[in-house]
């Protein structure tokens, strides 16, 4: 989960928040029971950086945390961590919030 350079969205934190900001749908915002809260998911990036084995560790409705887990299924690919030099699998966890428009 540690290590000395961690993986890295592509172009930054800010990217992977607008990224998260465009995927969370209208539908998700104006959701029928009208919840709001953050879904956490965690997932590994590959030494490929590819994304793998999204699940939630906390969610707040089961629909929401199934759309939550399709953002994150989506993700291009990040720039995997390093330690000692070499490519490494890590774990990470994103919060997705959902709040009405």
């Amino acid at each position: 989960t540690v290590v000395e350079e961690p993986a890295e969205f592509p172009e930054g934190n800010r990217a992977l928040m607008e990224y998260i900001n465009a995927n969370v749908t209208d539908s998700l915002r104006n959701n029928v029971a009208g919840i709001e809260g953050v879904i956490y998911v965690q997932f590994i990036i590959e030494k490929d950086g590819a994304v793998s084995q999204p699940k939630i560790v906390r969610g707040i409705d089961e629909h929401l945390d199934q759309e939550a887990l399709k953002i994150v299924k989506g993700m291009p690919h990040w720039v995997p961590g390093k330690q000692n030099g070499k490519t490494v699998r890590m774990k990470m966890i994103v919060p997705i919030r959902i709040q009405k428009h």
